[in-house]
């Protein structure tokens, strides 16, 4: 992913009210799609049709209960473009007429036919995100937590690679319903373009097992170089042992491979989201040495 720190669930407990998603009725919500340019060739439009939802992981300030639904199962690898694909910014937002909640989220779309499956891999982000928000606006944000308190979610994504071949966005919200402690909400997504569907840990080690102990050792050393006098081994050591639910948040970089820790998973709230970069050089002995990541990690 001793004395243990509460778990994430919990901490999130603390933040953000609990809240039930299962059996309610979403409020009405009005998806006003605005496409922004991003990135070159130019393009000024996008669109997508539904398909199967992808399932984001649990997040520290609200935690969806979503039924597991099968990846996307091509019948065959694409062939792929020489370039990488035209992303671009697409925007969903809406306010609550009674002035409770507003939202406004960006959240990255490949311009159909720039990749074989643009518009499968679009609809997975755009229904999870859709869904997201709909989770927050029946939970968090439905009671206001202060006179004349408007609850507000704003969100936007990085891009950490985008190759003809791969793709990985880390998302970044941020939910004020508790003014005093706003959270931030992440999520990773990772693509593998000839398939277009979503990448797994295991996908990308044969020995996911031992990958997943380097990456707690290594997440561990950098973590307390990066945080100098703020490390505090009672906060990280917890934060990353080598559980799954600890290494959720992990995205692919030209440099290795990336991950992001949730609010006081290993550091006081006032340091945010620490992320580190474990170099591939690193984890080359677990490989698949077929897989997706092989050739970008030797270019590493």
């Amino acid at each position: 992913m001793r004395v243990r720190k509460p778990s994430l669930a919990s901490r999130a407990m603390e933040i953000v009210p609990a809240f039930a998603i299962l059996g309610v009725g979403v409020l009405g919500v009005i998806l006003a799609m605005n496409i922004l340019v991003t990135v070159a060739p130019i393009l000024t439009s996008s669109s997508s049709s539904p398909k199967p939802t992808f399932t984001f992981p649990i997040t520290p300030s609200f935690a969806p209960v979503i039924t597991s639904t099968p990846s996307p199962t091509p019948v065959a690898t694409a062939s792929l473009p020489d370039h990488k694909p035209t992303l671009v910014h697409t925007q969903v937002t809406d306010k609550d007429l009674g002035g409770v909640w507003y939202y406004y989220i960006s959240y990255p779309a490949f311009v159909s036919g720039s990749t074989p499956f643009a518009d499968s891999i679009d609809a997975q982000i755009a229904d999870s995100v859709s869904l997201m928000v709909q989770q927050w606006q029946s939970g968090p944000a439905s009671v206001s937590q202060a006179p004349g308190k408007r609850n507000n979610l704003t969100g936007d994504f990085e891009i950490d690679l985008m190759t003809p071949t791969l793709s990985s966005f880390t998302m970044n919200w941020l939910d004020d319903t508790i003014a005093s402690r706003p959270a931030r909400v992440l999520n990773t997504v990772n693509y593998d373009m000839g398939t277009g569907a979503p990448l797994a840990f295991d996908d990308l080690f044969a020995d996911p097992s031992s990958a997943l102990d380097t990456v707690s050792l290594e997440s561990r050393k950098l973590l307390q170089d990066q945080l100098g006098a703020a490390y505090d081994p009672t906060l990280t050591d917890p934060g990353v042992a080598a559980t799954r639910t600890n290494f959720t948040h992990w995205a692919l970089t030209a440099e290795g491979l990336k991950v992001t820790f949730d609010q006081e998973q290993v550091a006081a709230y006032s340091m945010g989201t620490p992320s580190v970069v474990i170099p591939w050089s690193v984890l080359k002995p677990f490989m698949v040495t077929t897989g997706p990541i092989a050739a970008l990690a030797a270019g590493a």
